[in-house]
């Protein structure tokens, strides 16, 4: 018998975690979504994965896509992490008055992120609520002058 979600909240809440930016660009326009469901998988060849819950319109964004940035959010980004993780703003109030630069592909590259990774997806698998990309990276940046933004016990964090 699994245990029960409240539970197991609780314990993954006490897991501290950095906390990203996914952002894509479809035939819709660009979309993002905060996400800390975030690893390293390999690094030869160098891949990650996240996770986007299954009923959400990020997952349907992303199954219109084949590629998407991960921005690693650096800590005075909170704002931004926030604004990214409500479900009732659309894509265009996530982007407002953003400022960002498009990647080669035209998907949203933060500014003023901790860094970033431009992924190309190689997999998906279904994973419970959960619908899991496996992606390749093919272009990393990081910024060494910036402190990352950390996510415990439903509370964001500055190291």
């Amino acid at each position: 018998m699994p245990v029960a979600t409240e539970s197991f909240r609780q314990v993954l809440g006490s897991f501290a975690t950095g906390v990203t930016i996914v952002t894509m660009k479809n035939n819709d326009g660009v979309h993002g979504l905060t996400v800390n469901a975030f690893t390293s998988v390999s690094l030869e060849p160098p891949m990650i994965l996240i996770c986007i819950q299954k009923d959400g319109d990020s997952r349907t964004c992303m199954a219109g896509t084949d590629a998407f940035v991960v921005n690693i959010l650096s800590a005075d980004q909170k704002v931004l992490a926030q604004r990214f993780a409500d479900s009732d703003l659309d894509s265009h109030e996530r982007f407002e008055n953003l400022s960002y630069r498009p990647s080669q592909g035209g998907i949203p590259i933060l500014d003023d992120s901790l860094g970033y990774l431009e992924c190309h997806i190689v997999n998906q698998f279904e994973g419970g609520d959960h619908t899991i990309f496996l992606a390749q990276v093919e272009n990393a940046k990081i910024n060494k002058h910036k402190s990352p933004l950390v996510f415990y016990r439903s509370t964001y964090y500055q190291l």
